[in-house]
């Protein structure tokens, strides 16, 4: 006797769910990125599949949710890429928000806490309150539209837990979807070949340079990359040392008693942390620089390129060290951490001198001399 087939309503987020929990039986102690990454899904769709459960859709504004956060005192700020990770504990103060050609951006810098923020790639945003394993209960998280991690707030043992319990209900979205229709990722604009592009006129733009915002036009209105601009724009003003050369940063740096400024971002976010080198260790192919209330993670392993940079801007030339890794993805970028307006320090770019050049041709030359004159 046949039956009629039954309709399941078949949900792929239901087996998503499954899958995560058991792999976290498996690994108890394993993040949900890198439990994203062994299930080949983003880091949201994971997030998305527990909706109502342990995580739950906010509504998406970054601005207002940011602004509110005000009030809850100290809280632990994580942004990360691929290769690097900068957590620390501060407050969300005097958070100033502006529009740059269409570009909505917000910049924090008091209480020891800089960031950049590019709220246009910001698309989803999540409560999420059950990471004890990592000894971490309630957080909010915010990705961008491929579902990659763009900025993380955490809770600590300061933060002012009740009026974070009165706060976020205001933000929680009526619609908790627990499948997400993740966005691939966009395949970059084609970069110009370099015999077309005219390297003088590059180089001209380059020493006119008032801010940075004016070297992120040139880039993109000259269709040219960070690494092709660096390496044709001429050793006086970008040259490409060892990747192994971040650990002689950091080493001499501790030594001389450098403070450096360390911008770790992605799409969406850059945060800053300056300070002294005091506390470093290695673990695998983890290098770990630890302040009193800051960590910096940089995985020195998937480092492929290294370029000094020197930008002649308004307030006086900044030479900054850029790290990129295997996919040519910007991981760190490492400047002096001197007061806006003031030289750079000569301690710096001494400093500087002595990392060793990919490029023999380069050590002969006085970069700074060439560049001012």
């Amino acid at each position: 006797m046949n039956h009629p087939a039954l309709e399941v309503d078949y949900d792929p987020s239901d087996e998503l769910k499954l899958r995560y929990e058991l792999l976290c039986q498996q690994q108890p102690s394993l993040r949900a990125r890198d439990a994203a990454n062994l299930l080949n899904v983003a880091e949201a769709e994971l997030l998305a599949s527990r909706a109502g459960d342990s995580a739950f859709h906010l509504i998406n504004r970054p601005e207002a949710i940011l602004t509110a956060l005000e009030t809850i005192g100290e809280l632990l700020m994580v942004t990360r890429n691929e290769t690097t990770i900068v957590e620390k504990k501060s407050f969300y103060k005097n958070l100033n928000f502006s529009s740059h050609n269409r570009l909505q951006s917000a910049h924090s810098a008091s209480d020891g806490l800089d960031l950049r923020l590019l709220l246009n790639n910001w698309h989803y945003s999540f409560l999420v309150i059950d990471e004890k394993h990592i000894g971490r209960n309630k957080s909010l998280q915010f990705f961008d539209a491929t579902g990659q991690a763009i900025h993380k707030v955490y809770l600590t043992q300061n933060s002012n837990q009740q009026a974070f319990a009165k706060l976020i209900p205001q933000f929680i979205s009526s619609f908790q979807p627990t499948y997400l229709d993740i966005a691939k990722e966009k395949i970059s604009a084609q970069v110009m070949p370099e015999q077309d592009i005219q390297w003088h006129k590059m180089r001209k733009s380059w020493q006119e340079m008032q801010s940075s915002h004016d070297f992120f036009q040139l880039l993109i209105g000259s269709k040219v990359s960070r690494q092709q601009a660096y390496d044709n724009v001429g050793p006086d003003l970008a040259y490409e040392i060892v990747p192994n050369a971040l650990h002689q940063l950091f080493d001499t740096a501790r030594k001389q008693n450098c403070p450096l400024s360390i911008a770790v971002g992605n799409k969406g976010c850059m945060q800053f942390h300056s300070g002294h080198i005091h506390n470093s260790h290695e673990f695998g192919s983890w290098l770990n620089i630890r302040d009193h209330d800051a960590n910096l993670y940089i995985n020195t392993h998937k480092l492929t390129q290294a370029w000094v940079v020197r930008k002649p801007l308004s307030g006086g030339p900044t030479t900054s060290v850029e790290f990129f890794d295997e996919h040519d993805r910007l991981a760190l970028q490492i400047t002096s951490a001197h007061k806006e307006g003031e030289p750079e320090p000569t301690q710096w770019r001494e400093l500087l001198a002595q990392l060793e050049p990919r490029s023999l041709d380069v050590s002969a030359l006085n970069v700074y001399d060439a560049a001012d004159s």
